[in-house]
């Protein structure tokens, strides 16, 4: 994954047709729950580390901005992926609620009993979304990826947001017309990388990528 990412991520940077290149991806592995509950103080394991540092040296050279969601998992994942001088930039749109959270103690309750693949497809599937959640998840999606264009405007090179699985899956289920996550659920850094070419939005994901107008993507027109 590595030195195919990063493959990936020059090759992007070298077309000067590109801008806003992202990457919005999962924190490393982190410790198992113990005795909270949504897991908001796990720490990342050794193996965690180890593959954080892997990966972010690889990507140091590309990188101009490091976006994390504020809960420690995120933190620590992303001070891999900083060179010298640059700082985290924490952000509760990527966790700690997240940008699909209006109300976390009422969310809490969806979660306390249903898997995290349970309440992404929830949010892709129901008309309306349940108690502590945004109502429209398409809204969701709008405020997040303006987030992440606004935060990349001013760069040519690559800004990373670091982020959790559910928040994740939501926005890949959703961009590629997906409502069972479990098919396309991220493993620890696994990630989905964004940019804007001419008047379109790609997206790419494993081996999925789609192309957006920019007027079209939150109708899900997908043109695969």
């Amino acid at each position: 994954m590595k030195s195919s990412l990063t493959t990936q991520i020059k090759t992007l940077i070298d077309n000067t047709n590109n801008k806003n290149i992202c990457l919005l991806i999962r924190h490393a592995e982190k410790q198992l729950l113990k005795t909270d509950l949504f897991g908001n103080n796990s720490q990342l394991t050794e193996d965690g580390i180890v593959a954080s540092k892997a990966l972010g040296n690889s990507l140091k050279p590309f990188i101009e901005k490091v976006h994390a969601s504020p809960l420690v998992r995120c933190i620590q994942t992303a001070e891999y992926f900083l060179s010298d001088k640059q700082q985290i930039n924490h952000s509760k749109y990527l966790g700690g609620p997240g940008v699909f959270i209006k109300d976390a103690k009422a969310a809490g309750k969806i979660f306390i009993y249903n898997s995290p693949q349970q309440v992404a497809n929830i949010l892709l599937t129901d008309k309306k979304n349940p108690d502590g959640f945004y109502p429209s998840t398409a809204s969701s999606v709008k405020k997040l990826l303006n987030y992440i264009f606004k935060q990349s405007q001013s760069t040519e090179k690559l800004s990373v947001f670091i982020t959790h699985d559910i928040i994740l899956a939501t926005i890949i289920g959703y961009l590629f017309n997906i409502s069972n996550t479990t098919t396309i659920w991220p493993n620890y850094l696994e990630h989905l990388l964004i940019w804007k070419n001419a008047n379109n939005i790609q997206v790419s994901y494993k081996e999925k990528m789609i192309s957006f107008n920019k007027k079209d993507i939150f109708n899900r027109e997908i043109t695969e």
